[in-house]
């Protein structure tokens, strides 16, 4: 008998329908850099193995969202998409299993966060006027920028945690419904 059961589809489509969900968030109010893009672009890799998914969803979620809400600097647009992708690519450093999982996805979200805001702020400071193009002002917008950090830490560690513990709690879920089957079939 044939296998008809293909887990890449479903998760596809899993982590399309939370892409609709994070674009909705993009458009609620809410505290600057707690979307929970990057989180999705990591976990939409990691659930169906392939970076580029995560990272075509998240520029995905960001293009449309941004279409809506506003352009602005394009160079520092495309550096914020970029960084906001940029985690899928961490997705190999997480382990296949929903348990093992949980604390490497925590590992790169903060690596995430950390690339976001090294790579933002670098563009805002060489792409903008806000600051002068100096050492000194290259500082001031780092320093300037560590209030939004916290948030984007806060943001990528809450929404990687609530993706890959609600993966972990499924298959535990899982496990225990088929362990219950085989015990009593």
């Amino acid at each position: 008998m044939r296998n008809t059961h293909n887990p890449i589809p479903q998760a596809v489509w899993l982590v399309l329908g939370l892409g609709v969900l994070a674009m909705a968030w993009r458009f609620l109010p809410h505290a600057p850099n707690l979307a929970p893009v990057a989180a999705l672009a990591l976990f939409a890799a990691w659930m169906t193995g392939r970076a580029w998914l995560g990272a075509a969803l998240a520029v995905g979620i960001m293009a449309v969202s941004d279409a809506v809400v506003g352009f602005y600097d394009l160079r520092v647009q495309a550096v914020v998409w970029t960084a906001l992708a940029l985690p899928a690519l961490f997705a190999r450093i997480v382990p296949r299993g929903a348990m093992a999982a949980f604390p490497w996805a925590l590992l790169a979200a903060l690596g995430g966060a950390g690339a976001f805001f090294v790579l933002t702020n670098f563009a805002v400071w060489a792409f903008g006027s806000m600051y002068p193009h100096t050492p000194a002002g290259l500082a001031e917008c780092y320093l300037a920028a560590v209030p939004f950090f916290r948030a984007t830490l806060l943001g990528d560690v809450f929404w990687t945690s609530v993706l890959f513990g609600g993966a972990a709690l499924s298959s535990l879920t899982l496990r225990g419904a088929r362990v219950l089957q085989t015990r009593f079939s």
